[in-house]
């Protein structure tokens, strides 16, 4: 189902790293939305794509619970990273 390898930058600045520090882990599946999708100067690239996620305290991020015998619970969406840039501003 997912893409092996699949990574995505993002961005997190002053309070909201700490406020994160307990919520995202490695691994894990997470349903996150209204986050700011914006272009990346390829200097400061991690990964290879062109735009990178910006998450603050306003950013839902819900853990998604994996039953390993049933799979994920909920129908994905999935799109290629560097497609996102056709999201901006909607």
């Amino acid at each position: 189902m997912f893409l092996k390898g699949t990574r995505v930058q993002a961005s997190m600045f002053g309070a909201d790293i700490e406020l994160f520090a307990n919520t995202l882990k490695v691994l894990h599946i997470y349903y996150i939305s209204n986050l700011i999708v914006a272009h990346v100067e390829p200097m400061h690239r991690i990964v290879p794509h062109n735009y990178q996620w910006t998450i603050n305290k306003r950013t839902p991020v819900i853990e998604i619970p994996v039953d390993e015998e049933n799979g994920i619970p909920i129908p994905l969406s999935l799109m290629d990273f560097d497609d996102f840039y056709k999201y901006m501003n909607a």
